[in-house]
């Protein structure tokens, strides 16, 4: 595969710099990359970073080394549809509208294509562990930039607000100024998320939820936690007991509040919810909800929990959910996506191992 690129890509357009593969006689020279210290939980930033492990790899998935620079030359190269790479007819196969992915945004052959204020952008953007990049190009102004990242980061939160100021540039409008940091402890909904909060189905006492202005605090026994936002729905509480999972939200004040965590549910005190939805995340062979983890060093965990309906979700380490499809009695899918996630080996009830898009993953003693 590296001579492959290196002969039809690299040497044509003179990326001297970039290696087709990541070796480790190359470690030297490559910027060192960084994970969140706790690979297993959303991730707050008192939690801090760690270096991430080093890969030797040669195959498509994430084995370009780059300068900046080079990645532009790259670029500019997919801009000017240069005869170098690739025919004309090749470049709109490239570039093409094939698959809708959502709204104003598809995907052709290996590029995204997007339109955004009735601009054409196309785009690509990759990560490996500690590692991310972004290539996004205006192919109505003719301008395009490149981002690389030694973290983890939301790239296209960064990258839409750049388009932005270089479109207006170009057009010669002011540029309006980069948007700030959002603080994930500013919550807009704390009001209305505060007040008491009992397990579901008992209706012991859990938690207290205290809303502090626009900050939201939980305090469990006595002891305060910092609610965090992750999402419209679904927050963080720093608090050992809750930091595995997500917190998700849904009701109101009038209906009822109910808080799904991992499979634990919890409801406003006084309010009337639904509480017969059962925590099964289970299939036929037995019980399939749990925490799995590999040895490998991509991807390494993940949970399933059960949904509101006790339908099983694929949980993401950083709280994200997927809903699964049943393929068959072993065989679900992520989502509409063709990541697939296999259990096997039940043990008392339990499977013990999953198959996630070909890779193994064991049942592990953490929650």
């Amino acid at each position: 595969y590296g001579e492959i690129i290196r002969r039809r890509i690299l040497s044509p357009l003179g990326m001297t710099a970039t290696e087709p593969e990541t070796v480790l006689d190359m470690r030297h020279k490559l910027v060192s990359g960084y994970l969140p210290a706790f690979g297993d939980r959303p991730w707050l930033p008192h939690h801090g970073l760690t270096p991430a492990a080093w890969l030797e790899i040669a195959t498509g998935e994430g084995c370009m080394a780059a300068p900046v620079a080079e990645q532009v030359v790259y670029m500019q190269a997919l801009m000017n549809r240069d005869a170098r790479l690739l025919s004309d007819a090749s470049y709109e196969l490239l570039i093409e509208k094939h698959i809708e992915v959502e709204q104003d945004h598809w995907y052709g052959y290996g590029i995204d294509r997007d339109e955004i204020d009735g601009h054409t952008i196309i785009s690509h953007g990759g990560e490996m562990p500690g590692h991310m990049a972004w290539m996004w190009a205006d192919l109505d102004t003719g301008l395009g930039f490149v981002i690389m990242i030694n973290c983890i980061a939301q790239l296209y939160s960064i990258a839409l607000p750049i388009h932005q100021a270089l479109a207006a540039a170009s057009a010669g409008r002011s540029m309006s100024d980069l948007p700030e940091l959002p603080d994930r402890r500013h919550i807009k909904q704390a009001a209305e998320l505060a007040g008491s909060y009992v397990t579901v189905p008992d209706g012991s006492s859990a938690f207290d939820l205290v809303a502090h202005g626009e900050r939201l605090t939980m305090i469990v026994e006595g002891e305060e936690a910092t609610i965090w936002q992750v999402a419209e729905d679904r927050f963080v509480a720093d608090h050992p007991g809750f930091s595995r999972y997500a917190l998700n939200i849904r009701g109101d004040r009038e209906l009822g509040i109910e808080i799904r965590h991992g499979g634990a549910r919890y409801v406003s005190a006084g309010q009337t919810v639904a509480r017969n939805r059962a925590a099964r995340a289970m299939d036929e062979r037995g019980q399939i909800a749990g925490h799995y983890r590999t040895y490998g060093s991509v991807f390494t965990n993940f949970r399933i929990a059960p949904g509101w309906d006790g339908e099983p979700l694929f949980v993401m380490p950083d709280g994200e959910e997927w809903t699964m499809e049943r393929i068959d009695v072993s065989t679900w899918r992520l989502n509409d996506t063709p990541e697939t996630v296999r259990f096997e080996t039940f043990v008392e009830g339990q499977a013990l191992r999953a198959i996630f898009s070909g890779c193994d993953y064991y049942r592990t003693f953490t929650e």
